[in-house]
């Protein structure tokens, strides 16, 4: 830490009886390291009355032409209750992020519905401007790379206040005020104790990772969307401040009702803040229910690989014995 080293030994001796606080720490932000016994609780899901946010219906896209086109969603169907967390995993090419994509009206489905409440986003090419503009206000994406997703160019108060500039009728003072509420709020305001100095001065090259993702979180949030799009937001990020991140997500969903749709890979994370999850495999849903069950008692073979494969498996079972 800092150039330091903290300790080093046997494998299984570090990971089971850590001896610095640093690296306990590190171990208790590694989420595929948390022992079974720690990783008995789940997120309890939606409530059994939870009004759904988002359906989608039988959801396929294809691309190119002819009689074979290739396709990348096929038939996915799955529910998302409002003030909840749907997980979408599977391996890279399982079509996670084309199926964000249209949710996000990024895309155009080549059939099946996509609605947001009582909104069809399916139909997103129909819409007026303001339409337009009004999906743009209720649905927000974070993607993966906070060093490639803000303008280097810009600073971050103005990174903040573009969307608003372009999606609402908020005066200048207003803006600016929006501007340092969010920056409060994700723990980037000038009385933050961790940051010195006025963060929406600074251009995102000065700043680390973990608070440019925060800019980016707040981006999403500045306009008070009802569904949040997490495009492997976490995975660029190394533990300590994924686990950071990831508190603050939950935090953020607790204080505002957020709801999010949560793309990932990595499913000891998904285990940690998802309610509910979709399988993906080859562009096909394998399964789909609470998370709870699908790690507790997965029904297809798919499933049961990917999380025979989470880091750490070995370690959690006990067949860690590396010794000397």
């Amino acid at each position: 830490q800092g150039g330091e080293v903290k300790e080093h030994g046997p494998t299984d001796r570090i990971l089971t009886d850590p001896h610095d606080p640093y690296t306990r720490r590190l171990l208790s932000d590694a989420p595929s390291l948390v022992s079974a016994v720690e990783q008995s609780t789940y997120r309890p899901g939606p409530a059994p009355d939870a009004t759904a946010l988002l359906t989608v219906d039988t959801l396929r896209r294809e691309f190119g032409g002819g009689d074979d086109p290739f396709v990348a969603v096929d038939d996915v169907s799955f529910t998302v209750a409002a003030g909840t967390t749907h997980a979408i995993v599977g391996e890279s090419g399982s079509g996670k992020s084309t199926l964000a994509r249209m949710i996000t009206a990024f895309q155009e489905p080549t059939s099946g519905t996509v609605t947001l409440d009582d909104l069809r986003i399916d139909e997103f090419g129909t819409f007026s401007k303001a339409g337009r503009r009004d999906l743009r206000r209720r649905v927000q994406m974070v993607y993966q790379n906070p060093f490639s997703s803000l303008d280097p160019r810009q600073t971050v108060g103005k990174i903040l206040a573009e969307p608003l500039r372009n999606l609402t009728d908020l005066s200048k003072t207003q803006i600016r005020e929006k501007v340092e509420a969010i920056l409060d709020r994700v723990a980037l305001g000038s009385g933050a104790g961790s940051v010195s100095g006025d963060v929406a001065q600074r251009r995102p090259a000065e700043l680390s990772g973990g608070q440019r993702q925060r800019v980016a979180i707040a981006r999403a949030l500045i306009l008070d969307p009802e569904l949040v799009v997490l495009d492997e937001a976490v995975s660029a990020l190394d533990v300590t401040v994924q686990a950071q991140i990831l508190s603050l997500l939950d935090e953020l969903q607790r204080d505002l009702g957020l709801t999010y749709l949560f793309i990932s890979h990595d499913l000891s994370v998904v285990r940690e803040i998802s309610d509910t999850v979709t399988v993906m495999s080859h562009g096909r849903q394998v399964e789909s229910g609470l998370t709870s069950e699908i790690f507790e008692h997965p029904q297809d073979d798919f499933t049961e690989k990917l999380l025979d494969a989470i880091p750490g498996h070995r370690y959690r079972s006990g067949g860690l014995n590396l010794g000397l």
